[in-house]
């Protein structure tokens, strides 16, 4: 945590929650402090990189948060330190090197230059539309070692998902968050974010690509169909906003874990729930009904053929 703060976040915050016009008189009558006062503060606001709209009958509107403002900001809220970058590779990598003593820290990138997902597939977004962070969670002495492709990485897949569909509704209304095991996060069928859950020794990264201001002519013309975004979507939204919402349900759910409500959550989001499906795990294609989810056994599916199976998310995919 900051010891003192480079900006005023109370009125950065009441910016990103207006989303409209408000003269100079009427911010600093909400904000408590004297008309120079909050100029001096906007200005150095624009300095960090934020992005206003002058509106010369209704005054000014914050159309996009700075870069410069993100960890201040941000910072307040999570339970570890947060880490941004303008540019890198992946944001997975770099809080990776961060170790087990960064437990709750947070790794955030204004773009990615090579993003992936689960099982080794490509994740990309164009710079500026999408929320892209991963969270250091050190696990105990026993559940991280040798658990690579087991139950801890089913456990957090599980937990990551509910909160970032609790974050998602925030913008979209209670409940209008899907989840599609293991890991994506839809509306209306589209995949409007993804997790990655990655873990070495006593150390998970739990990673979050959340599409927010993507356009549909931005999507490669394989996802036209398959992705979404807030934007898409008709929702404004602040990356920072979005940024804020996913730190402070990743932390809730990973701080103060419960199973038996999050699996409450779970069921209720499960778009898969009681449906055929087609996987295909550890090289072989199993289809079948999904009956429910075991938190650290994974998904449960009724087969065709009669047996009941448990699939890890580390080691399926979903080929329906």
């Amino acid at each position: 945590m900051p010891t003192h703060a480079t900006i005023d976040i109370p009125l950065l915050h009441l910016l990103l929650e207006s989303r409209r016009p408000m003269t100079i008189e009427a911010i600093a009558l909400r904000r408590g402090v004297s008309r120079s006062r909050c100029l001096h503060e906007m200005d150095r606001l624009r300095r960090a990189g934020c992005v206003f709209a002058e509106h010369p009958q209704h005054g000014l509107e914050l159309i996009a948060s700075g870069l410069g403002a993100w960890v201040d900001y941000l910072e307040p809220l999570a339970k570890g330190r947060v880490v941004l970058y303008g540019r890198t590779t992946s944001t997975q990598d770099v809080a990776r090197q961060l170790g087990p003593t960064a437990d709750g820290a947070y790794v955030i990138a204004d773009h990615q230059t090579g993003g992936r997902g689960r099982l080794g597939r490509a994740w990309s977004a164009p710079a500026g539309t999408a929320v892209l962070l991963s969270r250091v969670h050190t696990l105990d002495a026993r559940q991280g070692k040798g658990d690579a492709g087991g139950g801890e990485v089913d456990r957090l897949t599980f937990a990551a998902s509910s909160a970032v569909a609790r974050a998602a509704d925030a913008f979209l209304g209670e409940g209008r968050a899907g989840i599609k095991w293991p890991n994506d996060i839809v509306v209306d069928g589209r995949k409007l974010a993804g997790i990655l859950v990655e873990i070495t020794n006593q150390t998970a990264v739990i990673g979050v690509g959340f599409n927010v201001g993507l356009t549909a002519e931005q999507l490669p013309a394989a996802l036209g169909s398959k992705a979404t975004s807030l934007a898409m979507l008709h929702i404004e939204a602040d990356r920072l906003r979005v940024l804020g919402e996913l730190i402070a349900a990743l932390d809730e759910v990973l701080t103060n874990d419960d199973p038996a409500a999050l699996l409450t959550d779970w069921r209720s989001r499960c778009v898969m729930l009681h449906e055929a499906a087609r996987f295909r795990s550890d090289g072989r294609e199993v289809r079948g009904m999904v009956i429910d989810l075991d938190p650290r056994e994974g998904l449960i599916v009724r087969t065709t053929t009669g047996p009941i199976v448990h699939l890890h998310a580390a080691t399926t995919t979903v080929l329906d």
